[in-house]
């Protein structure tokens, strides 16, 4: 069984539960932001402060901190989306929450909590949707003890690529069968191939950003900013599109300033510029790249194509 907390399903009924998100609940005011100090350090926790009133942020770092089994970290965020969802009264993003909500009652291995949570959903989302959700719950309750559901949990965590979730999980169960063994084997093999670069191919920028993070890749993180700017810009998050563009360039000219020809740099400033429709600083970028003479082929091969086509 796996469980797609993007599915919202078919809104059938605008109305929403009481008990599903605390309306009453309002999130703080950003505070002003002075551009150069929060630019002079692009730490994720930083953008994290600025788009505060982001519901896509919010519900993309808590959908990062599950796949990290940061449980308790994902609900503090899922609160603040909860908030913005039903201040926008967008009823899709309100299920978009409750159904990620859902994801973290199974893998705290609550499937009582879990089980009167969906049937809050009942009204908002397809018949399909909310089978699936409750066949879960079904055999989730049906299960003898709390090894069982441990080890039921973790394998929808399994099915859903929630690796370290699964990992967890299974590993607590004692004593291992073969069957828990496996799952440990499976979730040890693809966390060794997790990377930032694995996680912004697939869209999750948050995961991306923090995995850049720790890996000290500004130039990798400023990247990851331009795409978060840009899925930002195509939902109407125009403002908080900016911060992240902002912090995006940031990062490639901290990183230009000590090097100013990398070559990886000057390609994403290069594709950047061209972006914004300047092409005199994306030649220059373009310039600066291939006069650093890299190694890297792949790099110098798409600065080549970009000067050709200019």
């Amino acid at each position: 069984m796996v469980f797609t907390p993007y599915i919202a399903g078919q809104n059938k009924n605008e109305t929403q539960d009481k008990t599903t998100v605390a309306e009453s609940k309002t999130l703080p005011k950003p505070a002003l932001i002075d551009t150069r100090k929060q630019l002079s350090n692009t730490a994720v926790k930083n953008f994290l402060r600025a788009t505060t009133q982001s519901f896509s942020v919010n519900l993309d770092e808590a959908l990062c901190k599950v796949e990290r089994n940061e449980l308790a970290e994902a609900d503090a965020f899922l609160n603040k989306a909860a908030i913005l969802a039903v201040a926008s009264k967008d009823t899709k993003k309100i299920y978009d929450v409750q159904l990620s909500r859902a994801v973290i009652y199974i893998y705290q291995c609550n499937f009582e909590k879990y089980g009167k949570h969906i049937m809050g959903l009942r009204k908002g989302i397809s018949d399909e949707v909310y089978n699936s959700l409750n066949e879960m719950y079904k055999v989730g309750i049906s299960l003898p003890d709390e090894r069982a559901r441990t080890k039921f949990a973790a394998k929808i965590a399994l099915d859903s690529g929630h690796f370290r979730v699964a990992h967890d999980l299974a590993s607590k169960v004692r004593p291992q069968d073969g069957d828990t063994q496996s799952i440990m084997q499976i979730c040890e093999q693809n966390l060794s191939k997790i990377s930032g670069e694995a996680l912004l191919n697939k869209g999750s920028y948050m995961g991306a950003l923090e995995y850049f993070e720790q890996d000290n890749d500004e130039v990798e993180a400023g990247r990851t900013y331009f795409a978060i700017s840009k899925s930002l810009d195509e939902i109407g998050d125009y403002a908080e599109a900016k911060i992240a563009e902002a912090f995006g360039k940031s990062c490639i000219m901290n990183c230009l300033n000590n090097d100013p020809n990398n070559p990886k740099a000057n390609l994403y400033l290069a594709l950047y510029f061209l972006d914004q429709g300047n092409k005199d600083q994306a030649k220059e970028a373009i310039r600066r790249g291939l006069n650093s003479q890299s190694d890297n082929e792949l790099v110098t091969s798409k600065l080549l194509n970009l000067s050709e086509n200019l």
